[in-house]
């Protein structure tokens, strides 16, 4: 429960998802699928959680300054607080995370053959490749970014684009 609100019992500081890419690389080193299955159901589960808590109508994933663990970056409009304000925005980080921890999910259930909790998790991946395509990346520019409520992209280039190389979303030549 401590990593899904802050203090305050709000949503905003549920930190990055990305404890399912630890464990990929805990079992790249050591084989222990014993203990992915163990873990594969609070991962599973709080993937889920942010599913139902962090998405817009659309699907598309929110954070906050706080929660992205980027609170010193004024990614948010000037109206809202850029530590603790979702800004009424997509986020680009949380879309990218989710779409990689989506990839780990299905991997490990697939292997563990836990079909009911990775039932869903392949439209996401396609929904979230196809939405962050059309709607996060800029041609003119070849640089993915936060979107805001208005359906205008931000224009500050910022770190969390990375999470494309990760999330592996993009064609070879974006």
């Amino acid at each position: 429960r401590a990593c899904a609100s802050s203090s305050n019992g709000t949503t905003t500081s549920t930190g990055p998802n990305i404890i399912p890419w630890s464990e990929l690389e805990y079992y790249k080193q050591f084989g222990d699928w014993d203990r992915v299955n163990k873990v594969f159901p609070a991962l599973a589960a709080f993937s889920r959680w942010l599913r139902l808590n962090r998405t817009w109508r659309d699907g598309s994933y929110w954070t906050s300054g706080w929660g992205s663990g980027m609170d010193n970056q004024p990614r948010v409009p000037k109206k809202y607080n850029m530590i603790y304000s979702h800004g009424h925005m997509v986020w680009l980080d949380a879309c990218l995370q989710q779409l990689m921890v989506d990839r780990i999910l299905l991997q490990f259930g697939f292997v563990l053959e836990r079909w009911q909790e990775i039932e869903d998790i392949e439209d996401e991946i396609g929904f979230l490749s196809k939405y962050i395509k059309e709607n996060l990346w800029d041609e003119k520019t070849g640089f993915l970014y936060d979107l805001y409520a208005d359906g205008n992209l931000s224009t500050m280039k910022g770190i969390s684009a990375f999470w494309a190389l990760h999330a592996d979303v993009l064609d070879k030549p974006q």
